[in-house]
């Protein structure tokens, strides 16, 4: 494979996106993950501690989620649209490689017969037969 050629591996790329994901879902569920350790943490300063901590990661988890899921999108777009392009450019391939279809037969084009290429149209009355 030459050097100057884009290879893309696209069930990482698909991972990646996944995993992406499954982040912003943890990150929006802090909260509830915290509160439901609360009894389990003794002393009600650790969880005073957890809400302060919560309440103030609120601005700086918006921007990260709203990255993350930015990078999510355009992950998942580039898989999609390689995809496509690469599903298009076989379907191209596949109608090339079919046989072409000789002159003459029903649907193609009539071929030129007269010097000029010119195509001649059919005497009047040929089509009927010998009456």
């Amino acid at each position: 494979m030459s050097d100057d050629r884009l290879a893309i591996p696209l069930d990482l790329l698909e991972d990646f996106a996944q995993r992406l994901g499954s982040i912003v879902q943890r990150l929006d569920d802090t909260k509830a993950t915290f509160s439901g350790f609360e009894e389990d943490m003794g002393d009600g300063s650790v969880v005073d501690a957890l809400d302060h901590f919560e309440n103030n990661w609120k601005d700086g988890r918006g921007d990260i989620h709203k990255q993350l899921s930015g990078l999510e999108k355009m992950a998942n777009t580039v898989v999609r649209e390689i995809r496509k392009v690469d599903a298009d450019l076989a379907q191209q391939l596949a109608q090339s490689m079919q046989p072409a279809a000789q002159p003459g037969q029903p649907g193609q084009p009539a071929q030129p017969d007269r010097p000029g290429g010119r195509t001649q149209a059919p005497a009047a009355g040929a089509d009927r037969g010998a009456q």
